[in-house]
């Protein structure tokens, strides 16, 4: 019994031996493994609250200090006074102003038109004229001269003796237009002259293009013949319009390119120019002025038109090819004002775009595209039921009128077939032959295939209904009969004398399209363009359309006339055709990256992007209003919308402004001009009493002074200068054409003001005692940067003044200044006074983020301070900001401040957890969650929402701390595995000898095709409808051709095979996409709240404990966690979704969105009352093509019959 107990005490007491013993060591093990979860980590909140007040008394003091803040602003102070500007009388004032602009440019526009019918009037059609012209394909330029090694003024050049062709001026002097071209004669001196040199001079007005002011130059498409005798009379009676192009260049001021596009494909461009190589297309100039926006929209009403593609069994192969060119080359000729569909028929109807089926559809350039795409993957099969579809086209006419109440304009169907079997002649009765001998729709036929038998019945559909017949044999007669519809619908307009003139939504000069970086050429253009009439008295019923002219009006010069000194930098201005597109906007972003290249490339879609895409707002009804109340005013109006996003720095940051749309309309354009203003501030101006000094050119050239690139003193010049140039012209206009310089007067207060802000920048950094005004004259600004890490002080003015003391240090420095002269629309602008007015904090500091942070020795922190003035008169002036001053500090100087304060524990006790422990991890971050520094450097310029998975950044989302703001981004493209055509043809041309082969290879491939066509009923009828099956898909081609070899029979085998080879090859293509955009801003009315600290509970292994405190007057914020927590896998958990994301809509979404922009454009066609001229009256025979289409085999089968059969008649019986 006692040994019994005695046992169990034994047990007893070696249970607790091992547990005493064991327990540290499996304490230990836990407290490693679990980090340390039974002793939490106590962060000591004073002790970072102590860090940020030091911190923020540190930096913003050595900010006031060295930027001399205080001194600046007494000045200020003294010698300034504010006022308020209207902008509703503004936008007014501005749009009359860009009224003006363009007012001249239609001047010289109809001076244009009324030389060339002039000149066409007085010519004489001559069958075998041989006329030599400047063909800018065939000219030698500068460049040309230098690689030849001849000097322009060397004998090899010289002037050629005027040309008996030349018009003359009035009053009879002979004008040698071409007297500035000159002969290279190459190889001895008895050398005759062989090419024609083009001398030029660079015009800082076309973007330093090389041209020549004396005379234009002409274009000639690649797929016409420059000899042809069309091409060669006209462009004779057009070199009219040469002395009037020169005296428009003259007279108006600012005028760019001006040009006349021959409906027969020439292009006339002044001034002159060696045509631009198009360094994307495999070098093959694909240029026809005829498919250009303006020409389209010029040479005829709105259209509406259905294709109906003949797709039975017949149609495969080559004669697919060709069906698909000629729909290519027909959408091309659709503007967007012009409404379509297609529908492909064999035994059964379809439409090839499921999102309008049934319905037409606005051909704007997405829409044109998409349908593009389609037309690849139509297949051939069954009979062809022509009566089917043609009643369906009708039917879809009359469904769109009753749909808007109206007549529509410029009915058209265009039949493609290689055949018709009758001409449906009860159909059209019935259909389009009703009343008063009208025919309100017109019909097109083309008929495809070399081997047509019959061509009467499509052809007396399209002579039967006021349309045109077309044959097209081969690839390469795609273009030009494309073109003969257009000239039709363009009848009613020349017989009545009618003329629509149109400004073009934005598009790009050609010649930064084809810029290998999209830095060449006038950038981004509207136009405006007229027709010009053959108004000869014995074609005068024939409504011949001799062309279109037209002239360019950079985006540029519109904005230019922008008041951004009122406007400042919370406030935007924009630009709104009468379609609702945006002529130019912040937001317009019309380049992308190329995948996987640092080379832009162009947005196919950017010309056509609405406003309701631009402009970001909560309430979809608020922006539908906004859109509605743009287009239909016709005078002043406004429209206020609360809460509207606005995202900047290339969309890396957002505000959130409550914004009021002041709008005018401009003239008779169409186009309305938009300010968005904020509501509530925004509309102070700083006034200024002052007296100039003596001494004001000098205070203009200071080497230490930049101009923001406006147009000062309402001078287009100053806008276009660069440099000491653009100081000149300031200077001259500010002090000897000072009278129209009322609105900038700011400007000269604030260069003679600050005239000596550098020497006193010198000053308060030599001396501790700001108060003294010795300017140190041995003051070395290198040994100052090197000493306190300052790379630049600087300021920028909202008058567009910008002076700056660079110290040398760092070489991106002057990179700065150079790219932020335009002061309030630069980033350390806007979001100084954003930060100031919004969020009430002064001190904004911004780093290089995301790809532009390149580490930290590469780096500087930006420092920016709004001066702010304080006049008792005022009251509340929350934006009365004169100017913004600055300093650029490097990263490294930027830690080591951060690292010193933190070292310094000051009075508190518990001070053992230093950033630099293992235990804590310490951030700092700007308002918009990037971190600006971390002890892993690779974190730096980054989102904090990726650093640990995003639990902190929650943590504070969830807390109200930042803001999570989503928008829609309709401009994003995306990456998509596509099978579709390479960028360019080039890399397929190798040798000729390849090109050869590829002939042989087509010919079998063709007599194969023939073969397997070949039919006793195709031979005796001429047409035939097959049940064929759908054809297999054909192998890979491999064919390659040299460029030099492309003669347009040659075009036709290689567009043929090479589409084939496209089409074959998966290729990654980069398309346009919408996106979801989330992006973050700190909510500083709740980081003023004295105790943001806490624990985040749940995580793996530990709990993460933090302190949050606002870095007090900047919009940093210092954060504080534990380190090696987990909290990613907790309930509930979801990472913030940073930047943006592809949005996959659903059929039904996508369909719908295309279906409301389709009918909101109607609806504003309906509303402007475009001008519909469609008069199917005219009395005009010439209906297509005139050559008889005969079978081959049938000719020959009938001549050996008739042979044999004379041969037995004349044989003796």
């Amino acid at each position: 019994m006692v040994f019994g107990k005695m046992h169990s005490w034994i047990i007893c007491a070696l249970c607790i031996f091992l547990f005493v013993s064991l327990w540290p060591v499996s304490e230990l093990k836990r407290q490693h493994g679990r980090g340390q979860r039974q002793k939490k980590l106590n962060l000591n909140e004073e002790l970072v609250q102590t860090w940020a007040n030091q911190f923020s008394k540190v930096m913003t003091e050595e900010v006031k200090k060295y930027t001399a803040y205080d001194l600046i602003k007494r000045k200020y102070e003294k010698l300034t006074s504010i006022q308020h500007w209207s902008p509703s009388h503004h936008v007014k004032k501005t749009a009359l102003s860009i009224k003006k602009l363009l007012k001249d440019k239609v001047r010289a526009v109809k001076n244009l038109v009324a030389v060339a019918e002039q000149a066409s009037r007085n010519h004489t059609f001559d069958e075998n004229l041989e006329f030599d012209y400047l063909n800018n394909k065939k000219l030698l330029s500068d460049a040309d001269l230098v690689m030849m090694g001849i000097n322009r003024t060397s004998p090899e050049v010289v002037r050629p003796t005027p040309h008996p062709h030349n018009v003359t001026k009035p009053g009879g002097e002979e004008a040698n237009y071409h007297s500035d071209v000159m002969l290279v004669g190459v190889g001895g001196p008895n050398t005759i002259a062989k090419y024609r040199y083009l001398p030029t001079v660079n015009s800082s007005r076309f973007n330093n293009a090389a041209v020549n002011f004396n005379t234009s130059t002409i274009h000639v498409p690649t797929n016409v013949y420059d000899k042809n005798s069309l091409i060669q009379n006209g462009v004779k009676w057009s070199e009219a319009l040469n002395e009037e192009m020169l005296q428009n260049d003259r007279k108006i001021k600012g005028l760019t390119w001006q040009y006349f596009c021959s409906s027969d494909g020439f292009f006339r461009v002044f001034p002159g120019i060696r045509w631009p190589q198009d360094n994307k297309g495999g070098n093959i100039d694909m240029f026809d002025c005829r498919v250009r926006n303006w020409y389209i929209e010029s040479s005829s009403s709105p259209k509406n038109v259905i294709i109906l593609v003949d797709t039975s069994g017949s149609m495969k192969g080559l004669r697919m090819e060709i069906t698909r060119s000629t729909i290519e080359r027909i959408l091309e000729t659709f503007s967007s004002k012009d409404y379509f569909n297609i529908i492909s028929f064999n035994k059964n109807l379809t439409y090839l775009d499921p999102c309008f089926n049934g319905t037409m559809m606005q051909a704007n350039k997405e829409n044109r595209e998409r349908l593009a795409g389609y037309i690849r993957n139509l297949k051939t099969s069954y009979i062809a039921r022509f009566d089917k579809a043609l009643t369906e086209a009708f039917d879809l006419f009359e469904r769109e009128e009753m749909a808007w109440g109206k007549r529509l304009c410029n009915k058209a169907i265009m039949l493609i077939t290689d055949g018709a079997p009758e001409g449906y002649e009860k159909i059209f009765e019935e259909r389009n032959w009703k009343t008063d001998n009208r025919k309100p729709v017109r019909m097109f036929t083309f008929l495809i295939g070399r081997e047509v038998s019959d061509n009467r019945n499509a052809k007396w559909m399209a002579c039967a209904n006021k349309g045109y017949y077309s044959h097209i044999s081969t690839l390469a007669d795609v273009s030009e009969n494309v073109q003969h519809y257009l000239k039709v619908l363009s009848r009613p307009m020349v017989i009545q004398k009618k003329r629509n003139p149109i400004w073009t939504p934005v598009y790009a000069d050609y010649s930064t399209e084809v810029s290998p970086d999209l830095s060449e050429g006038l950038k981004f253009l509207t136009s405006y363009a007229l027709p010009v009439f053959d108004t000869k008295e014995n074609s005068r019923k024939e409504g011949n359309l001799l062309g279109v002219v037209g002239t360019d009006v950079p985006v540029d010069q519109i904005k230019a006339r922008i008041p951004y000194n009122k406007l400042g930098p919370s406030g935007y201005a924009f630009v709104v055709t009468s379609q609702g597109y945006v002529l130019f906007h912040p937001n317009l972003r019309p380049f992308y990256f190329k995948r996987q290249s640092p080379e832009l490339g162009l947005k196919a879609n950017f010309s056509s992007i609405d406003i309701t895409e631009v402009e970001h707002v909560p309430n979809k009804t608020d922006l539908d209003m906004l859109r509605l109340e743009i287009l239909r005013a016709s005078g002043y109006a406004n429209y206020s919308i609360k809460n509207v996003i606005v995202p900047y720095d290339g969309r890396k940051r957002v505000s959130i402004v409550d914004l009021t749309y002041h709008i005018y309309p401009i003239g008779e354009t169409g186009f309305k001009l938009v300010f968005a203003v904020p509501t509530n501030y925004g509309t102070t101006l700083v006034n200024t009493r002052a007296k100039y000094g003596t001494n004001e050119e000098a205070y203009f050239m200071d080497k230490n002074t930049r101009f923001a690139p406006w147009r000062f003193c309402k001078n287009d010049e100053i806008a276009l200068a660069k440099g000491e140039e653009r100081k000149r012209l300031l200077y001259r206009s500010f002090y000897i054409e000072g009278g129209k310089c009322e609105s900038n007067q700011m400007a000269v207060f604030d260069v003679t003001c600050l005239h000596d802000v550098v020497q006193l920048w010198k000053s308060v950094s030599t001396f501790e005692d700001t108060k003294t005004s010795y300017y140190a004259s041995n003051f070395s600004v290198q040994l100052f940067g090197n000493k306190h890490g300052i790379a630049l002080i600087f300021l920028g003015t909202k008058s567009g003044v910008t002076r700056f003391l660079n110290t040398d240090l760092f070489p991106s420095s002057i990179e700065f200044i150079n790219l932020n002269e335009r002061t309030v629309d630069s980033m350390y602008y806007k979001r100084a006074v954003e930060g100031r007015v919004q969020d009430g904090y002064n001190f904004t500091f911004s780093m290089p983020i995301g790809e532009a942070y390149t580490g930290d020795d590469n780096s500087v922190i930006t420092i920016s301070v709004p001066l702010e003035i304080n006049h008792s008169q005022v009251g509340p002036a929350k934006d009365f900001f004169p100017l913004v001053l600055g300093l650029q500090i490097t990263y490294q100087q930027f830690k080591q401040k951060i690292e010193d304060i933190i070292k310094k524990c000051g009075n508190i006790t518990d001070c053992d957890l230093p950033c630099n422990s293992s235990r804590v991890n310490c951030y700092l971050l700007d308002n918009n969650g990037y971190v600006m520094m971390s002890k892993h450097h690779s974190e730096n310029g980054g989102f904090f929402g990726d650093v640990n998975g995003g639990a902190m950044m929650r943590e504070m989302i969830d807390r109200h701390l930042f803001q999570e703001i989503h928008f829609m981004d309709y401009q994003g493209m995306c990456e998509s595995n596509d099978k579709g055509e390479d960028e360019s043809s080039a890399q397929h041309l190798i040798n000729p000898f390849k090109t050869l082969l590829s002939v042989i290879l087509w010919t079998f491939g063709e007599i194969a095709l023939f073969l397997s066509e070949w039919s006793l009923q195709s031979w005796f009828y001429g047409y035939y409808q097959s049940e064929a099956s759908t054809v297999p898909p054909t192998e890979c081609p491999t064919f390659e051709y040299e460029e030099a070899e492309m003669t347009p029979d040659l075009l036709d085998i290689w567009y043929y095979h090479y589409k084939k080879f496209a089409q074959c090859k998966p290729s990654v293509v980069t398309i346009p996409c919408h996106k979801r955009m989330t992006l973050y801003k700190a909510d500083f009315r709740n980081f003023r709240r004295l105790h943001i600290k806490g624990t985040i509970n749940g995580c793996d292994k530990c709990n993460m404990s933090y302190v949050v405190k606002w870095i007090r007057d900047t919009n940093l914020i210092f954060v504080i966690t534990s380190a090696g927590c987990d909290c990613t896998m907790r309930p509930g958990f979801v990472q913030p979704i940073f930047g943006e994301i592809p949005v996959h809509s659903t059929e039904a979404q996508f369909c719908s969105r295309l279906n409301r922009q389709s009918s909101q454009r109607r609806q504003s066609f309906s509303r402007k009352g475009t001008r519909c001229i469609d008069d199917d009256r005219e009395d005009d025979t010439r209906c297509g093509q005139c050559r008889i289409q005969v079978s081959v085999l049938l000719t020959i089968t009938c001549v050996m019959l008739t042979l044999i059969v004379h041969t037995k008649h004349n044989s003796p019986s």
